[in-house]
């Protein structure tokens, strides 16, 4: 299971930039967690466009900015 401590969260980053298979890894970090496997249910089948379409939609949906997310993930080096 993730932590909320930043610096495991900060190692799993470095591990998905530089691993040649990231999905397989977040498959075995987050394990049979049933939010992690509708969102892998959800992207299925689509291109980098629709996959952005359908973060900024799950972000509408919790009330959160997109655009905030999007910073974040590119200061840690990651691009939505």
């Amino acid at each position: 299971m993730l932590s909320s401590n930043p610096m495991q969260i900060f190692q799993l980053i470095g591990q998905l930039k530089n691993n040649p298979n990231p999905m397989m890894l977040m498959q075995q970090i987050m394990g049979n967690n049933p939010i992690f496997r509708q969102v892998m249910q959800m992207s299925k089948g689509k291109n980098p466009v629709e996959l952005k379409q359908t973060a900024i939609n799950l972000c509408k949906t919790q009330g959160i900015d997109f655009n905030q997310v999007q910073e974040t993930v590119r200061g840690m080096g990651l691009n939505l």
